[in-house]
Parts: structure tokens; C-alpha cells; sequence
């Protein structure tokens, strides 16, 4: 499965070892990057994290990586962290919070999560009125309503990479 490392200068040597399927390297290039509050290494260690390449597969630390990108605004780190909450991967399951990340992804262009905000709306996948309250930022109090379990196969079979 080919996944699209974010690069920017200091990356170089971390996405030439992720594409040549060197992981450990470049997760060795990449951390202490993210350390340093760089949001594109900290949302590449999600990756990592979340499909166990070059780590031990854990989505607990994938969602905080996802979590600390997503705070600065990376949109993909956004939409990641929101499928980590709709498929309930190292946090509980939450369809609120799911769209809440998602709706700051789609507002930044993120296509796949402007696609799966129309699908949980049209299909059932939250509430109908949360996704319209939350695209007009605002909050719901009426609780969610359990997803069509094929828009979860779908988003867990690879909509993230």
C-alpha cells in the first residue's frame, strides 16, 4: 500500500527511506522533528503508528501524533484523527467528535473528509442535525445514531492512507 509522505526541507532523508520502505529509519529521521512541534513529522509518526510500519502498530500513540499535528492545523492529521474517533481505534468510538475533526479538515479543502461528512449525513452515519449544527458551528445535544456498518468497513479498509 503506497502512502504520500508529507516532505518539506529536513524531511528529504525521511521520505526517501519511507518510499524505499526503510521505516525505522525514517521514523528515526522524523521523531525528533516531531518533538520539536513540527506538525508534517508529527503526522507522518501517525501513519507509522497507525499502520505499524516501522513501529510496533499502536493507535493509541498514532492518535497522539495525529492529535498534536491536527492542533496546528494539518488537515490531514485532522481527517486522521477523526477516523481514529469514527472507527473508535485508540479512543473510544465517538461519531460527535468524529465530525467535529472532520468538518476542520473539510473547511481546509480535505476532500475525503468533505466526502465522508456527506455520507455519515445522507446514510445515517450521526445525527442529521449534528452535522447540520456542526457545519454551522454550533453543538447538538440529541444523540448519535449508530453508522450503516458498511461506511465502517469502508473508512477502516483504507481511507486514512
Amino acid at each position: 500500500m503506497a502512502i504520500s509522505w508529507v516532505a518539506h526541507a529536513g524531511f528529504d532523508e525521511g521520505v526517501s527511506a519511507a518510499n524505499s520502505g526503510d521505516f525505522r529509519k525514517a521514523f528515526e529521521e522524523w521523531l525528533p522533528l516531531a518533538e520539536q512541534g513540527d506538525a508534517n513529522a508529527q503526522f507522518n509518526l501517525g501513519l507509522m503508528y497507525k499502520n505499524g510500519q516501522g513501529v510496533p502498530q499502536d493507535y493509541k500513540k498514532a492518535v497522539v501524533w495525529f492529535r498534536q499535528a491536527a492542533g496546528q492545523g494539518n488537515a490531514s492529521a485532522q481527517f486522521g484523527l477523526g477516523t481514529m474517533y469514527y472507527i473508535g481505534q485508540g479512543v473510544p468510538q465517538d461519531y460527535k467528535e468524529a465530525v467535529v475533526w472532520y468538518r476542520q479538515a473539510a473547511e481546509q479543502g480535505n476532500a475525503k473528509a468533505q466526502n465522508i461528512l456527506g455520507a455519515m449525513y445522507e446514510y445515517g452515519g450521526v445525527c442529521h442535525r449534528c452535522v447540520w449544527l456542526h457545519m454551522r458551528s454550533t453543538t447538538c445535544q440529541r444523540p448519535t445514531i449508530l453508522p450503516a456498518p458498511t461506511w465502517r468497513r469502508t473508512i477502516a479498509s483504507g481511507w486514512l492512507n
